[in-house]
């Protein structure tokens, strides 16, 4: 649970980040009498940052492990953000803003570190749960939009956006552990082996001795990128399969640089494209292209829709935040609904439903 809480934080950052552009976006460009283009640009920013920072963080995060990627990552964002606060002019604030965007590139590696440490029959509802703090940043902003934006400006808002990200870097620091799995990877195995014994003291349980033994996974589509389970052994017989590596056989390995990773993710997109892998590869790129698309469109939609100039050609600093709040709660009710039935459903047809379901009440509105 702790771990989830850890993780869960990094994905209530990025949420923060996103909901606090809906307003940002409107209010700077009040202020500094911009027209609707240069207002885009500042959304546009931290998108172009975070594109950058996704072909970035993942090759860092394999090289120099999950934590290090999460403290960095988390550090930029915040900085970032109280530096925006103090933005004197547009470019300023659009540079400010692709830096974040940078640092929010790589909060999908917190997303890597929990699936990579919790055992694989729970890791879809323990996946879920984490998009949990997503809402709760949603409605962080939301609300303290709602009680500071009109008296304090988008400025205030912006720093205390910046103030939970910041106590999750402190939080993080002490108490993140590193991923078992990137240890093995790296020969590290001992290291491996006491991060799961801290975790099972946390947790009440322990194990005298430990040891990794290679079991294969049970679905072939895991196989794609040539990947097995590891699992830890006990004394008694007791086993955790806690952890999903590549076959390193818990052996030492030489560091690649990040340029030699970048060459490995160009091979490994290729491969993806291969006949035989494309009925994963392009599905599941498409699937996240367009929940990218669409929800981030109707996030940025709902602070013009409620804006209380009431004309997208009049936008003012100040919005109807009780539908905004609304919105940003209904999410909390979508999330319980989908837990309850991910691992019933399966994933593809909850996608399908919950996709549908989306796409007819957009229209609708």
């Amino acid at each position: 649970m702790r771990l989830l809480v850890l993780c869960g934080l990094s994905f209530m950052a990025d949420a923060m980040e996103v909901t606090l552009l809906a307003f940002m976006s409107i209010c700077a460009g009040v202020e500094w009498h911009l027209n609707d283009s240069q207002m885009a640009s500042i959304t546009s920013a931290v998108f172009a940052g975070q594109f950058i920072g996704g072909l970035f963080w993942g090759p860092f995060a394999d090289v120099y492990g999950r934590r290090k990627s999460y403290m960095l990552t988390i550090s930029i964002i915040s900085i970032g953000g109280f530096v925006s606060g103090i933005s004197p002019n547009y470019l300023f604030l659009v540079a400010c803003r692709m830096i974040v965007g940078f640092g929010v590139g790589g909060l999908t590696v917190p997303f890597d570190l929990l699936a990579e440490f919790i055992p694989a029959n729970v890791r879809g509802e323990y996946l879920m749960k984490m998009e949990y703090f997503w809402t709760l940043g949603g409605l962080f902003v939301a609300g303290s939009a709602w009680i500071i934006l009109t008296s304090s400006g988008w400025r205030a808002l912006t720093i205390v956006s910046a103030v939970p990200v910041t106590v999750t870097a402190i939080i993080g620091y002490f108490l993140l552990p590193e991923s078992p799995r990137w240890l093995l990877e790296q020969g590290r195995t001992e290291e491996a082996e006491q991060v799961l014994k801290q975790a099972m003291e946390f947790n009440g349980s322990t194990i005298n001795e430990m040891k990794f033994k290679l079991a294969p996974m049970s679905h072939p589509s895991d196989h794609v990128n040539g990947q097995n389970d590891y699992t830890a052994e006990g004394q008694d017989g007791a086993t955790s399969d806690s952890i999903a590596t590549s076959a390193s056989h818990g052996t030492a390995q030489s560091q690649p640089t990040l340029f030699e990773l970048f060459r490995i993710q160009c091979i490994l997109y290729k491969n993806l494209l291969r006949s035989e892998n494309i009925g994963y590869s392009v599905p599941l790129w498409g699937a996240w292209f367009t929940f990218g698309f669409c929800y981030y469109g109707v996030i940025l939609f709902i602070s013009r829709l409620y804006n209380s100039g009431g004309d997208p050609s009049n936008m003012v600093c100040d919005f109807n935040f009780g539908p905004i709040f609304i919105n940003a709660s209904a999410e909390l009710f979508g999330l319980f609904s989908c837990i309850q039935v991910v691992d019933v459903w399966g994933r593809p047809f909850l996608m399908f439903v919950t996709y549908i379901l989306s796409a007819a009440t957009a229209l609708g509105m």
